[in-house]
């Protein structure tokens, strides 16, 4: 299985649909439904790819003392139970959540990467800090095109530590920004043998491969067993550390 070629067809995919509904919008004033319309889009892809047990919805996660904001596309474990549920709109608790990604479709400048990154980082902090520390889940920044580029990039990964703020619990984990860009954290070093910490995200220059391997990285983090059993038919077999760009530590708790 060819599996960049794979990738590159999500792109092509994601690209068509996102497409589809701004070719009406052209000569429609106050458009309002394209942002939504490429929320749909991921979710639409992932509900391919999952497990039956997780649906990608949208919605609120309520804690006791604390809530998100609104998620564009909410990871719910439908093991657990619905606070309330209406459609692809659902308020969950965050023992039901196996991730969060928020959805743009462009991110022009690092002033807006920055205050993506803040949200979800919020977000990602509310849920974790109420739920067991050994059950990780899925924190994601998804941009279907970016104005970023050249010397822009030197400063993104700056920009995803700074929203952690020192902290692992608002540690954003994964970023696909637009087709050729990607950036990971990795708790341990990519490709060793030892189980030994890393901390450190990992940022990617991998032309239109960057929404294949942020869709295979969400499946990685809810279903990991079965991906590692077939990792071949997950990931390129070539490594993409060949193609990275640059790496930053983690720094606090």
């Amino acid at each position: 299985m060819d599996i960049e070629a794979h990738f590159r067809s999500l792109t092509d995919e994601l690209e068509s649909l996102r497409d589809r509904v701004r070719n009406f919008s052209v000569n429609t004033p106050h458009w309002q439904t394209d942002g939504e319309w490429k929320e749909s889009v991921l979710r639409s892809v992932l509900r391919g790819v999952l497990p039956s047990h997780i649906e990608p919805l949208r919605g609120f996660v309520i804690a006791p003392s604390a809530g998100s904001g609104q998620i564009d596309v909410l990871l719910y474990d439908n093991r657990r139970p619905l606070l309330f549920r209406n459609g692809d709109l659902a308020f969950v608790t965050p023992d039901a959540v196996a991730g969060i990604i928020e959805v743009k479709s462009l991110i022009a400048s690092r002033n807006q990467l920055r205050s993506a990154l803040h949200s979800l980082a919020d977000d990602a902090e509310v849920i974790r800090i109420n739920r067991r520390r050994d059950e990780p889940i899925f924190v994601g920044l998804f941009s279907f095109e970016t104005k970023i580029a050249g010397t822009g990039w030197n400063g993104a990964l700056e920009d995803v530590r700074d929203a952690a703020g020192g902290s692992l619990q608002r540690a954003v984990s994964d970023i696909c920004l637009g087709c050729s860009h990607f950036a990971k954290f990795w708790r341990t070093a990519p490709e060793s043998t030892r189980e030994e910490p890393h901390d450190a995200w990992h940022l990617y220059h991998l032309p239109r491969l960057a929404a294949g391997y942020f869709i295979s990285n969400v499946v990685s983090t809810v279903a990991g067993e079965s991906v590692a059993s077939n990792q071949g038919l997950w990931f390129p077999e070539q490594s993409k550390e060949r193609r990275r760009l640059g790496q930053l530590k983690f720094e606090g708790t």
